[in-house]
């Protein structure tokens, strides 16, 4: 399936610091502008992928960070190749986009991440479901799900 990103060249020339930005349950890439900002302005390369089922992104239905992780795998390789095997990467992730960078920590991931921030990450798969549930669809946990 298509996947969809924005990458936003470091305004310092050469810059081996790269951040990935994942967003949160309906959003995409550009919902994360005000991160890209600054970190942009911190001097890194930003990448800011749309996670399957969101933005310019391909795909039916929403993983909430399972499938996502994988994609991620194949995003981070793609980031080492064109800004080379030096790069200093950051994965950072809120709400769902925590979740998923949380659960892509725990895949053998290239020696260029340096480092990992969730902010906001669900605790349970079952306690997101459930609240969207009630606060979007105002519908019962059972027997929905």
């Amino acid at each position: 399936e298509r996947m969809s990103a924005y990458l936003i060249p470091s305004k310092e020339e050469n810059s081996k610091k790269v951040v990935i930005i994942a967003h949160g349950y309906k959003g995409n890439g550009e919902t994360m502008s005000s991160y890209a900002k600054m970190f942009y302005e911190m001097g890194f390369n930003v990448l800011l992928p749309d996670d399957r089922g969101h933005g310019q992104s391909m795909g039916e239905y929403i993983s909430f960070g399972w499938l996502d992780r994988l994609d991620y795998l194949q995003w981070l390789k793609k980031i080492i190749k064109r800004v080379g095997p030096k790069s200093e990467i950051l994965l950072f992730g809120v709400s769902m986009g925590a979740s998923t960078v949380e659960m892509l920590s725990g895949e053998d991931l290239p020696s260029q991440v340096k480092c990992v921030i969730a902010d906001c990450g669900y605790s349970s798969i079952d306690e997101e479901m459930t609240f969207l549930l009630k606060h979007h669809y105002h519908l019962p946990k059972y027997p929905f799900y």
